[in-house]
């Protein structure tokens, strides 16, 4: 965990330099995550400062927010290869070496690793040997369907974002994953990301290889220039998902995951992988019980945002059928 945080403390940093800011603008900022979680506003609106009443607040409010609160349509709940088997399942090659070596690449070193205690460079360390022993674990998870129960279990940090820094609603939880499944998710992000962003519209510029907000940012510049120029009437509206990753509802993931024509042992990996999510968020070297996660998206993930912005272009589409009715 504290590599973790001299990791981030490092990035705000490095931002605040691209940024032109002065020391003292990234030194205040670092500092007021410094202080994070010394005390709680509850529900009620009291003050909690003890630590067994900081973890019982976030037990209470993360088990809240983690609950699913829609039942799944009756198709949605089967067994997605009931439905895809006829249609979009192919032979999926094995996970090769050279897959997992390319995966290996990006995983950074310093990271904490998850409860198994594999860092990342032990894995790099471990050459062809290990190498050949993640191949036989991965294909029998791709194949299988079945993944290891200690990746869907994820030991959490929270980072303080902005606003009153008692409030929970103000942290960004990130998840501090196995490092063999991080590794694993490397490698079926890499084969799905191409068929996932071929489902994307080109409006849609975030978490995509090649596509910036910037662009999106001069587009807009340059309409607003013209209805000026015309006198042409415009309305510009800016949406701010509220605990994006974290209120989407999983079997909206897998329901879109589907539509993109996605195989369906894919999808029975990550159905396995939610099906038994769990977390548990640390706090002054202290640690919640088990969180159990029936909506949401894992913070941390390299699948996250891709899984996000499926089921986010199905609401969009949705949308665009009742404008047209």
């Amino acid at each position: 965990m504290r590599r973790d945080l001299r990791n981030f403390n490092t990035a705000r940093i490095e931002e605040a330099i691209e940024r032109n800011q002065g020391s003292k603008v990234f030194a205040r900022d670092l500092s007021a995550r410094k202080s994070q979680l010394s005390k709680l506003k509850t529900e009620c609106g009291s003050i909690v400062s003890g630590t067994p009443e900081i973890l019982s607040e976030i037990e209470r409010f993360y088990g809240q927010l983690y609950t699913s609160s829609f039942e799944p349509h009756a198709s949605v709940s089967n067994d997605p290869r009931a439905s895809l088997i006829r249609h979009y399942s192919e032979d999926i090659p094995d996970v090769s070496l050279s897959e997992i070596r390319m995966a290996l690449q990006h995983l950074k070193n310093g990271e904490a690793p998850g409860e198994d205690g594999i860092t990342a460079e032990l894995l790099k360390a471990g050459g062809r040997p290990v190498l050949e022993v993640l191949q036989k674990l991965f294909n029998s998870v791709l194949h299988g369907g079945i993944t290891p129960e200690a990746w869907s279990r994820s030991a959490v940090v929270l980072f303080f974002k902005k606003g009153d820094n008692a409030l929970l609603k103000n942290y960004r939880p990130i998840s501090l994953l196995s490092r063999v499944y991080v590794l694993f998710s490397r490698v079926i992000t890499n084969r799905l990301a191409r068929r996932l962003d071929d489902f994307q519209p080109p409006e849609q510029a975030g978490f995509r290889k090649g596509f910036s907000t910037i662009d999106h940012i001069h587009t807009l510049r340059q309409i607003v220039q013209k209805s000026k120029e015309y006198n042409l009437p415009l309305c510009l509206a800016y949406v701010d998902y509220e605990k994006a990753f974290d209120s989407v509802e999983i079997w909206a993931v897998l329901q879109s995951l589907q539509r993109c024509q996605v195989d369906c042992r894919y999808i029975e990996v990550l159905k396995c992988l939610y099906s038994r999510a769990t977390m548990a968020i640390r706090v002054q070297n202290q640690s919640t019980k088990p969180i159990q996660l029936q909506r949401g998206v894992r913070q941390g993930d390299v699948i996250s945002p891709k899984l996000f912005t499926a089921a986010l272009e199905d609401v969009f589409k949705l949308l665009d059928c009742l404008c047209l009715c």
